[in-house]
């Protein structure tokens, strides 16, 4: 049995975890962590005015108003198997999901998406358990995406 202490800004857990003999969790433990980029797909026509209102609110308020955000991104598995998410104050919390070192973290809109192995769950602020949502390839985000790509 190995001592963990994890501090996140979302919960802070201490315990103790072990693999059984059937190699499932017995209790929450982190199988990996990223530091990834919010990567803005938003047209550039939105983001210039964006751009401008922030300047406008930065001279006003003298509030320096970021761009581009860094997440810690965790991985957890859970004696349930359950699956969802918590995303607040920079760190993204994942449970249920495979730890997959490529992901990538995509904002759109207010809204922002993980792309873990071939799947895009679709996240927003939340400090309470939400569920994880996959989104078709039907998406607007999706659609976008490939039209970028062209």
């Amino acid at each position: 049995m190995q001592e963990v202490s994890v501090d996140t800004v979302l919960s802070t857990y201490t315990g103790s975890y072990a693999n059984n003999d059937s190699g499932s969790v017995e209790q929450s433990e982190m199988v990996g962590r990223l530091r990834l980029k919010a990567l803005q797909t938003e047209k550039k026509e939105e983001r210039a005015r964006d751009t401008f209102a922030m300047k406008l609110l930065e001279e006003q308020n003298r509030i320096k108003v970021g761009g581009e955000k860094t997440y810690t991104v965790e991985f957890w598995q859970t004696p349930f198997n359950s699956t969802g998410y918590k995303m607040g104050n920079l760190k993204l919390l994942i449970y249920g999901s495979d730890f997959d070192r490529g992901a990538e973290l995509y904002e759109y809109r207010d809204t922002f998406y993980l792309r873990n192995f071939n799947n895009f769950y679709q996240l927003r602020h939340s400090y309470k358990m939400q569920p994880l949502h996959t989104v078709d390839s039907t998406h607007a985000f999706i659609k976008m995406l490939k039209d970028k790509e062209k």
